[in-house]
């Protein structure tokens, strides 16, 4: 195994708040990202799907998306934070284990479910949509989704993605 992600077995990726995702540190410069990027492989590159670098070019803002999101999920990239499995651990089980540390900010989005802001570690969790066992469970979803559709809307009862970012990023307004 090296620090760039060729791997025979795959090891997590770690998230570590305003440290990093795996081997992309913030603080790097553009010319170092690529190099990464170059030694990568493909299945651990496409997941890094937002970077964004501060007025000096350094890595300010990393976003990496669930690699299990939709079926079939052949995945064995797992990305942990706290070693918690991020993208296979339930979204509300995840909020509550990081809120017992870290509150998250609790705003119109954090409250529908879709999005939660942990600033003090600047640390942030997005799906686009929620799923609920109570959810799952209603007549509606029973009666009006097809069973395939019913296996797409489960994705939803986990993150879409996790980002990490520089002191700061999400203290802005």
């Amino acid at each position: 195994m090296n620090e760039f992600g060729n791997r025979n077995v795959m090891e997590p990726l770690e998230v570590i708040p305003m440290v990093g995702i795996g081997p992309f540190k913030l603080g790097m410069s553009k010319s170092e990202v690529e190099e990464i990027i170059e030694c990568i492989t493909p299945e651990i590159s496409q997941l890094y799907n937002q970077m964004e670098y501060d007025s000096e070019h350094k890595l300010y803002f990393i976003e990496v998306t669930n690699p299990h999101d939709y079926p079939p999920d052949e995945s064995d990239v797992v990305l942990t934070y706290d070693n918690i499995d991020v993208f296979r651990t339930k979204a509300d089980d995840l909020v509550k284990l990081i809120d017992s540390k870290t509150p998250y900010t609790r705003d119109i989005d954090a409250e529908l479910g879709f999005s939660f802001i942990f600033k003090d570690i600047q640390l942030a969790l997005w799906r686009p949509s929620v799923m609920t066992e109570e959810m799952m469970n209603s007549v509606e979803f029973l009666t009006e989704f097809t069973p395939e559709n019913q296996e797409l809307e489960k994705r939803f009862f986990y993150f879409r993605t996790v980002a990490v970012a520089a002191p700061g990023y999400f203290n802005r307004t």
